[in-house]
């Protein structure tokens, strides 16, 4: 069964992903960088990626935008594809000029 395309331009990726409230961006990467896409019970290196995460939120700083295709954070019930993968999970975060982006795609 072919699967849906997914956006196929910058606009299209854009349209995707809905803004959140900049309080979740820590929670919301190390949860998209430590479960699996496809099975959730799989967990890589929880302390690490959060490690990493609080990095980028404070490298991006208190004024920084943040958009996912994964619903309402932290407790997101929706998901708007941005490729053409079965499952596909997006953060992006953007400030001073800098964007950043936590992408993870699984196939079942």
């Amino acid at each position: 069964m072919p699967s849906d395309p997914g956006p196929s331009t910058a606009e299209g990726i854009a349209a995707a992903l809905d803004p959140f409230d900049g309080r979740f961006a820590v929670d919301l990467m190390t949860r998209l960088a430590t479960e699996d896409l496809v099975f959730p019970t799989m967990r890589h290196g929880h302390a690490q990626s959060r490690q990493a995460a609080q990095k980028v939120v404070c490298e991006l700083g208190p004024e920084a935008e943040w958009f996912t295709n994964t619903g309402n954070p932290p407790y997101g019930t929706g998901w708007t594809p941005v490729t053409s993968y079965t499952f596909d999970s997006a953060i992006v975060g953007t400030a001073s000029g800098i964007i950043v982006v936590l992408l993870q795609v699984g196939e079942d």
